[in-house]
């Protein structure tokens, strides 16, 4: 099938259908690069837990962020 006629029929799916195509089109390009990162990522979420559990960080509630990021952009 030509490309161009696949991104046709693609393009007549619905929202959520091309949500969900596109989603398994880009975990279909994932290499052992990919895996690294999310070791990566999953050492540095388990730091920063770690930095709650311990309380050497200050957690702030969402609605004292938003009213920040408010104030700061006008």
């Amino acid at each position: 099938m030509k490309q161009t006629k696949l991104e046709k029929e693609a393009l007549q799916l619905s929202p959520e259908d091309r949500a969900d195509l596109a989603a398994k089109l880009l975990l279909s390009l994932e290499t052992g690069l990919e895996e690294g990162v999310a070791d990566h990522w999953l050492r540095e979420a388990r730091r920063r837990a770690d930095e709650i559990d311990d309380g050497r960080v200050k957690l702030v509630p969402a609605n004292e962020v938003r009213s920040k990021v408010r104030d700061l952009i006008g």
